[in-house]
């Protein structure tokens, strides 16, 4: 399975910063790591060293019936933990 080998954090990289010219949105610059797609695993079974590497699209598609022009505010909730004592 792809998540016994990949790592979430290395397969998809880790932007800390990205540098975006302002009139067009490109991105010019970042920093942080780039999505890493090989990866070297052992076989759980017969110990056979290989090496995966994988390929991966992105599509996007315009919501024209979304309006994000309005500022939101997303709410998070700590969850919290109750012990009961007896």
């Amino acid at each position: 399975m792809p998540a016994e080998i990949y790592l979430p954090n290395s397969f998809l990289g880790k932007p800390n910063y990205v540098d975006k010219e302002h009139t067009t949105g490109k991105i010019k610059d970042f920093f942080g790591s780039n999505m890493d797609l090989t990866e070297k695993y052992i076989c759980d079974y017969c110990n056979c060293k290989f090496k995966v590497e994988t390929s991966v699209k992105f599509f996007t598609k315009e919501l024209s019936d979304e309006d994000f022009s309005k500022e939101y505010v997303t709410k998070y909730r700590k969850t919290k933990l109750f012990l009961s004592e007896k």
